[in-house]
């Protein structure tokens, strides 16, 4: 068993290429699980899905470690399956209950149309199309958003590098949506205000970093422009960027990662949108990816 589990680590690091915290976090949980199918004397392929979930409640304490563990073993037995180690599937029909935390509320892919198909006709219309992109498209934090500075954003590799809670650093891939939004922005909005140099990435007419209270009024207003039933506000898009990848079937430790949570168990609260069979990650899911608005043109520079 310890052979399987080399190859799926190996898998995860040189194929999918995710981060040393993500591919331990795995490591972690299989060798517990290798470890209680031996004291068993059970393998991967014999076991069934009621020793399966007897094995998470007597070794995970709660809702949310359970859910961890059973994200680390669905997608171990996914690969198992492609490779045809396995014959069956147990964790297919495996029930986790969901955490007791209260479901975030989140936008529909409709409603987010709406809300970003205001008519782009001065300065100020290209910056919050932008903003909105961004945070949908990334699922940055309000903070986040308005502390990026110029040389944190990467055209050309469609990457952000964003700083975070605890001054923690990660690096979140961006929609061609928001691209588009961002090459608008600098042409129409940024270029024109910028009288003084300003490191920040997003600036007003007077070459000022934007706070969060126009971030939130800015939201609040397009909204109410959209008819939408709520009000959205930075969260609310952070919610969706985590439910719209999670309805798609990415990865909830990839998606851990693009948020910033430092304990999985936080990202968990989203899976109250049906997670399936994990094989792409936020290229293939992302809607943004695939919005065209009315001006189209993917450019690659500022």
């Amino acid at each position: 068993m310890e052979t399987q589990i080399h190859d799926f680590i190996n898998f995860l690091k040189y194929i999918e290429q995710l981060s040393t915290n993500t591919v331990d976090a795995y490591q972690r949980d299989l060798i517990q699980y290798k470890d209680y199918l031996e004291q068993q004397n059970l393998t991967f392929d014999n076991v069934t899905h009621v020793q399966l979930s007897q094995f998470l409640r007597d070794n995970e304490k709660n809702s949310s470690s359970i859910a961890r563990m059973a994200s680390s073993l669905r997608r171990f037995y996914l690969f198992l399956k492609v490779n045809r180690v396995v014959s069956a599937d147990p964790t297919q029909f495996l029930k986790v209950k969901s955490s007791s935390h209260r479901l975030p509320k989140y936008i529909t892919l409709s409603e987010f149309e709406s809300l970003i198909s205001f008519n782009l006709e001065k300065p100020e219309d290209y910056l919050d199309r932008a903003l909105i992109e961004i945070l949908y498209g990334s699922g940055l934090r309000a903070t986040e958003c308005i502390e990026l500075k110029e040389d944190h954003y990467f055209p050309k590799e469609r990457m952000l590098r964003v700083l975070g809670k605890g001054q923690k650093t990660r690096v979140v891939p961006l929609s061609r949506a928001s691209i588009q939004a961002l090459n608008d922005y600098f042409t129409n909005a940024r270029s024109i205000w910028l009288t003084k140099s300003s490191s920040y990435l997003f600036i007003n007419r007077k070459t000022q970093p934007l706070s969060r209270h126009y971030l939130y009024n800015m939201l609040k207003r397009r909204s109410q422009q959209a008819g939408l039933a709520k009000n959205v506000s930075p969260h609310i898009l952070r919610h969706s960027f985590a439910s719209e990848l999670i309805n798609h079937g990415a990865d909830l430790r990839v998606i851990q990662e693009l948020l910033g949570h430092s304990d999985v168990s936080t990202t968990q609260i989203y899976t109250h949108i049906d997670s399936q069979a994990k094989k792409k990650e936020y290229n293939n899911f992302h809607p943004g990816q695939y919005i065209k608005h009315k001006e189209e043109g993917e450019g690659e520079e500022k």
